[in-house]
């Protein structure tokens, strides 16, 4: 494949849990990136601030922005940013845009509140700082968005998970029908680097994939 024909995409990196601000791990996706001549950008999305619909809209708002820019853009969800860019894929029902859902919770799971797989506790919504439109996300994403996935609408979507992961199970990140690799990483910080950097030929090719007309 050819680095120069996937720069017509644009790559949106919506990030997990955390208030938004850059991180030194931001700078290296920014870097690695940029060695193939590729601006990453970035949602700075405040998980603690905010409802889950604000949230949505402003990533619909920065994709539709882009639209006007690149033919395709490819949205990459990380972590809590996975089932975000789920729902914005499912509300804006655009044909130009693709989804990279990586070890991300696609799923509420069947947990009871007090266990730690659950999505009530990974999104702290036992402690002081706790994130309310992370669990409405996740909760929105499996019982209205996936269903209303078509077969086309999930040939553009991919699942990156890894081997190991004690912050998201990993029998919740998978979406039944939507294609999904398997790196080698371990835990759920290893995987927020290797599907952002180490699997970034992996996304520009399958984002080729889907759309061979644009590229």
């Amino acid at each position: 494949m050819s680095y120069m024909r996937s720069q017509e995409f644009g790559y949106l990196l919506v990030n997990g849990l955390s208030d938004g601000r850059e991180l030194p791990r931001d700078r290296a996706a920014d870097w690695w990136w940029a060695r193939v001549g590729i601006k990453l950008e970035h949602s700075r999305t405040n998980w603690y601030r905010g409802t889950f619909e604000q949230k949505r809209r402003d990533v619909r708002n920065q994709v539709e922005g882009m639209l006007h820019q690149f033919p395709v853009v490819v949205m990459i969800g990380s972590s809590a940013g996975g089932g975000l860019i789920g729902n914005v894929f499912d509300e804006i029902k655009d044909t130009s845009v693709c989804g990279i859902l990586a070890h991300a919770r696609t799923k509420v799971g069947d947990y009871p509140d007090t266990s730690h797989r659950s999505l009530y506790r990974c999104a702290h919504l036992d402690e002081e700082q706790s994130s309310q439109s992370f669990y409405d996300s996740v909760r929105h994403f499996d019982e209205i968005a996936v269903p209303r996935l078509t077969f086309e609408d999930k040939k553009r979507l991919l699942v990156l998970t890894q081997l190991t992961d004690l912050i998201v199970p990993l029998e919740t990140m998978g979406i039944d029908g939507v294609k999904e690799h398997r790196s080698i990483a371990f835990g759920h910080s290893g995987g927020l680097v290797v599907h952002t950097m180490v699997d970034r030929d992996l996304i520009m090719e399958f984002a080729a994939e889907q759309f061979p007309g644009s590229s």
